[in-house]
């Protein structure tokens, strides 16, 4: 279990990828349509398809799930311990109605 230092969640590191699916699915689609029409458009696409598809599987990380802070903690260690303290876990909210709208649930007298 890991804290964040920069807002306090606590919890698994997610793994966050840079740049954008659709700019790389794009560059393949261009790929594909510039090596029908001319061989030096298509190589030019595959240079930067493959490029982005590199890049982007490089400058993968793992990050907080909640802001994508790249500086999670063991909350075992000195300084979790210290965040864990400056971050006090919120208690688990209850939403049930009938707790949050005291008398929806009893029927109305005429």
């Amino acid at each position: 279990m890991k804290i964040c230092a920069n807002c306090g969640t606590q919890g698994e590191e997610k793994k966050t990828v840079g740049g954008s699916v659709l700019i790389e699915l794009g560059l393949w689609f261009f790929f594909v349509v510039a090596i029908i029409i001319s061989r030096l458009a298509g190589l030019v696409f595959f240079i930067a398809a493959i490029a982005y598809s590199i890049w982007r599987l490089t400058s993968a990380k793992k990050a907080c799930p909640k802001c994508g802070a790249a500086n999670m903690v063991p909350l075992d260690s000195p300084i979790g311990k210290t965040l864990a303290e400056k971050f006090p876990v919120a208690p688990e909210i209850d939403r049930d109605p009938a707790k949050i709208f005291p008398g929806s649930n009893q029927k109305k007298e005429t």
